[in-house]
């Protein structure tokens, strides 16, 4: 019986601190993947936006899709170095084609690091 009794004892806590672990643990994961989902996410819906724009491209102007894929960019909040690199050109030669492309870099701050990561959207579609 006593035997039984300081098992109990030692084991007491030992689960507790492998549970405030992990918590923590996942805590501090979502703290740090969150700033990386949204640009994830941003990324994700201006690609989408540059293609639906290069699909109608042929019964609509440059400055309209550049007006369009801007106003994309500022509901998404991408760094502004991604307005300054859109480019859209529309090819003289056969095949006839539209290409629309920008790239912008996002910083993300760990701890003990920070980490550049280069996003490069490009769309075509012919003409």
């Amino acid at each position: 019986m006593v035997g039984v009794l300081r098992r109990v004892r030692n084991e007491r806590g030992r689960g507790r601190i492998g549970c405030l672990f992990s918590i923590l643990l996942v805590v501090v994961i979502a703290y740090y993947s969150i700033p990386v989902g949204q640009a994830y996410f941003a990324y994700v819906a201006l690609r989408d936006a540059m293609r639906t724009q290069a699909q109608f491209a042929a019964a609509i102007d440059d400055v309209t899709i550049q007006r369009r894929i801007l106003q994309e960019m500022d509901n998404m909040r991408v760094p502004g170095e991604a307005r300054e690199n859109l480019r859209i050109v529309r090819t003289e030669r056969r095949p006839f084609q539209i290409i629309i492309s920008t790239s912008y870099v996002v910083v993300f701050d760990f701890p003990f690091t920070h980490y550049a990561h280069t996003f490069s959207i490009e769309a075509r579609r012919p003409l």
